[in-house]
C-alpha cells in the first residue's frame, strides 16, 4: 500500500525493457517463484515451498508495510513479471523469481531507482532489515550501490545507506578534476593512448572517462573520421566534459551519463575500448568484462590503465584509520580479486578466457610544490570524500589531522617539490 501521506505510482519505468508495476492483488502467477527451494532459502532461511495461503499472507505483510511492485520486463511485444520488490525506508525485499533473468543486473537497477526514489522522498538513508551470510547475490547487489553493514544478526548482517551522504563524490570534484596540481591524470590518459592499437577511423569507447584524460588523446588518434564516446557515472562530470567537447568545436565525439556496469550498447559496437582506472568497478559486476568483450568488435581491443600498489599513499591511509576506524570489509566473500599487481591482473584475465594478453607496469613521478598545493589537489579528487568524513567530526579534530598530514608530507620533500611514486600498470587484451 502506498507510504503513509505519499502516492504510489503505478508505474516506475527503469528503462525501455523494464519497469516497476504496482501491485494489484492479484499474485497466483508468483507462486512456482517460491516454490524454487533455493529461492526460499535466500528469502527465508528454510528450504520450504510455499503454498497458495503462505504466497498470500506474505504479498498481504509486504503490501501493508510499503511500495509493493513487481518487476517486469518487456518481451513478446508485453511486459511480464519476473520478480517482485517492497520498497520502505526501513527494508527492501526483492526477489527475482523467474532464474532465467538473474545474473543480469536486473536487480541492481531496480534497487538503483529506488534509491533515487528515497532521495525524491527526502529520506535521509534507507535500510535493509536481514540479509542472510550465506546471501552472497544480495550483499554484492547492496554493497556495490553504497550500502555498508551496520549490525550483525544472529544470521546475517543490516545494511544501511546514508542518502544525504551519497552524492557521488565524482559529481563534487568534476568542476575542477584534474584542473588543479601536477596534471598527472592528463599523463596516464596519454600513456594508455600511446600503449593502445587505436588506428585513425576507429569507434572507441572510453569507459569512465572523466574529464576526457583518455577521451582527447583517442580523438587525436582516430582523427576526423574516427568517433569516441565517453560515459561516466557522475552526471555533472558528463556535463562539465561535454562543455569542453563543444568549447573545441569536436564533431566526432559524445559523451553519456552511464553506468559502466550495465553498457547500453549493441554487441560488435566498437574497435577500441579504453578504461581508466574503473577495472576494478568493472569487476563488482555480475558479468565481470564480459560485456566489454560483446560490444567489442572482433579482433578490436580492450585497454585498461590500473593503480598499482601505492606505498607512497599508505601513510595517508595510517593517519586517516586514526580517526576514522577502517569497517572491515568482506572482499572475499564478496569474491572480489587483487588487482594491484602484473600477476593478479594477468590471473584475472587468464580466468576470464581473454587471450592475447599484453601487461606490464610502469613508476611514474608525481610532482607537486608544495603541501599546499597537495592539500588542495586532494579536495578535487575522490580523496575528498573521507576529507569530508573527518571534516565531520568537528573543526578542531579536522585541525589536527591536517597537521599529521602535513607533518608527513615533509618526508617527501626534495629538490623539485613533494615527490611521490604511482605505479601504473596497463593491461590490453583482444577479441
Amino acid at each position: 500500500m502506498p507510504i503513509n501521506g505519499i502516492k504510489q505510482p503505478d508505474i516506475i519505468e527503469i528503462d525501455s525493457g523494464l519497469r516497476l508495476r504496482k501491485y494489484d492483488g492479484i499474485h497466483d502467477f508468483a507462486l512456482s517463484w517460491y516454490q524454487d527451494l533455493d529461492t526460499v532459502y535466500l528469502v527465508d532461511g528454510a528450504k520450504e515451498a510455499y503454498d497458495i495461503e503462505k504466497l498470500h499472507c506474505m504479498y498481504e505483510y509486504l503490501y501493508t508495510h510499503g511500495e509493493l511492485y513487481f518487476i517486469e520486463v518487456f518481451k513478446n511485444n508485453c511486459f511480464t513479471p519476473i520478480g517482485d520488490v517492497t520498497f520502505w525506508q526501513s527494508d527492501m525485499p526483492i526477489v527475482i523469481g523467474d532464474t532465467r533473468y538473474r545474473g543480469m543486473g536486473i536487480g541492481k537497477k531496480v534497487v538503483s531507482k529506488l534509491i533515487e526514489r528515497g532521495k525524491s522522498l527526502s529520506y535521509p538513508y534507507l535500510c535493509i532489515n536481514e540479509i542472510y551470510k550465506y546471501n552472497i547475490g544480495s550483499q554484492k547487489l547492496f554493497t556495490s550501490l553504497g550500502f555498508i553493514e551496520y549490525e550483525q544478526t544472529s544470521d546475517g548482517f543490516r545494511y544501511k545507506l546514508e542518502l544525504d551522504k551519497s552524492i557521488n563524490i565524482w559529481d563534487k570534484v568534476a568542476p575542477e578534476f584534474g584542473k588543479t596540481g601536477p596534471k598527472y591524470w592528463n599523463d596516464f590518459g596519454n600513456r594508455l593512448l600511446e600503449l593502445s592499437s587505436i588506428s585513425r577511423g576507429a569507434r572507441v569507447l572510453d569507459i569512465g572517462m572523466g574529464r576526457g584524460a583518455s577521451l582527447f588523446p583517442a580523438l587525436d588518434k582516430v582523427g576526423n573520421d574516427g568517433y569516441v564516446i565517453g560515459i561516466d557515472n557522475s552526471e555533472v562530470m558528463v556535463n562539465e566534459t561535454n562543455k569542453d567537447i563543444l568549447h573545441r568545436n569536436i564533431c566526432n565525439a559524445k559523451v553519456i551519463n552511464m553506468d559502466a556496469q550495465h553498457l547500453d550498447f549493441k554487441e560488435n559496437s566498437f574497435d577500441n575500448i579504453i578504461c581508466g582506472f574503473g577495472f576494478g568497478y568493472l569487476l563488482l559486476s555480475d558479468d565481470k568484462l564480459s560485456k566489454i568483450m560483446k560490444i567489442l568488435k572482433n579482433g578490436g581491443e580492450a585497454g585498461f590503465s590500473i593503480w598499482g600498489i601505492q606505498e607512497d599513499q599508505k601513510w595517508l591511509t595510517d593517519i586517516v584509520n586514526k580517526y576514522i576506524p577502517p569497517v572491515k570489509k568482506n572482499i572475499d566473500k564478496l569474491d572480489i580479486p587483487k588487482f594491484d599487481t602484473v600477476d593478479d591482473v594477468t590471473k584475472i584475465l587468464n580466468s576470464l578466457g581473454y587471450m592475447n594478453i599484453k601487461i606490464h607496469q610502469e613508476n611514474s613521478s608525481v610532482v607537486y610544490m608544495d603541501k599546499n598545493e597537495w592539500w588542495q589537489e586532494m579536495w578535487v579528487n575522490a580523496v575528498r570524500g573521507i576529507f569530508e568524513q573527518i571534516e565531520s567530526l568537528g573543526t578542531n579534530i579536522f585541525e589536527e589531522f591536517k597537521k599529521d598530514v602535513f607533518k608527513e608530507l615533509e618526508k617527501f620533500n626534495s629538490d623539485n617539490g613533494l615527490c611521490f611514486n604511482m605505479p601504473v600498470i596497463y593491461a590490453f587484451v583482444q577479441k
